[in-house]
């Protein structure tokens, strides 16, 4: 219920997801819940429906999922993010692969203290890396807290009360060969902290939110295999007339 620019960040969550074709919400209520249940009701006045399942005692990240008997895949996203992203694409790569979890991933302003993972060519997810302060791997694919998920998922590894998301689902499911990375650029930001809070309340005011969706035309920078940046000149005919050049060179024959 934190507000951003007015709005709850919830209700900034299920404007951009009805966009998107979603029409059914569950929204899973723990402390002070009457203040959600209140705000939104049935979900009508936000063109929606929601119902609610209500944590009599904390369940974890995942453990509700148990209770909820779903039969089909579904979209899970934690509370405390702003989001704005395409969901056509990354479902039809969750069809593709028939995936137990297509997790969107991401680099991110935070990565030594995100859930990152390793990814191979195939979009396969091969391994969770460790959260590490003076990491030198270079790696920055973080897992953004938004995932299509299979009911199978939880028939495979099934959990009574406190369940975490992360350790006691994702990552046994990397050995299924099942779970997969969705990579995009698209701005989904958490506010755990009062700066990136700040920053997110920045960002949906300038409009930044909603012009990193993949439907928007996007600024990018091409780099050469060594990392060079080419200045442009036409009607190359030395070296020396070349970016990349240490030093001039006996010109070329033509």
């Amino acid at each position: 219920m934190l507000p951003v620019c007015g709005k709850p960040v919830l209700e900034h969550q299920i404007h951009i997801l009805r966009r998107e074709g979603i029409q059914d919400f569950l929204l899973v209520t723990g402390y002070l819940a009457e203040k959600i249940e209140s705000y939104f009701a049935d979900g009508s006045q936000f063109g929606v429906h929601i119902t609610y399942f209500r944590e009599t005692e904390p369940l974890g990240t995942a453990g509700a999922l148990f209770h909820l008997a779903l039969k089909e895949d579904f979209l899970l996203c934690s509370g405390d993010l702003i989001f704005d992203f395409s969901l056509e694409p990354m479902l039809q790569q969750h069809k593709q692969n028939r995936a137990l979890a297509t997790l969107f991933v991401h680099p991110n302003a935070h990565p030594c203290d995100s859930t990152r993972v390793c990814v191979a060519e195939t979009a396969r997810i091969c391994a969770f890396l460790p959260k590490a302060p003076n990491r030198k791997d270079g790696a920055n694919l973080s897992n953004a807290g938004i995932q299509i998920l299979s009911p199978e998922l939880l028939k495979l590894f099934p959990r009574e009360g406190k369940a975490d998301l992360d350790k006691d689902l994702l990552r046994p499911a990397v050995n299924t060969g099942r779970l997969f990375a969705y990579k995009s650029t698209e701005y989904v930001r958490d506010m755990g902290t009062p700066e990136r809070y700040a920053q997110v309340q920045t960002d949906v005011a300038s409009g930044l939110v909603r012009r990193r969706n993949r439907s928007f035309a996007q600024k990018a920078v091409f780099l050469d295999r060594n990392g060079t940046l080419n200045v442009h000149r036409e009607h190359i005919q030395s070296r020396s007339r070349s970016s990349f050049s240490p030093a001039p060179q006996k010109p070329l024959q033509r």
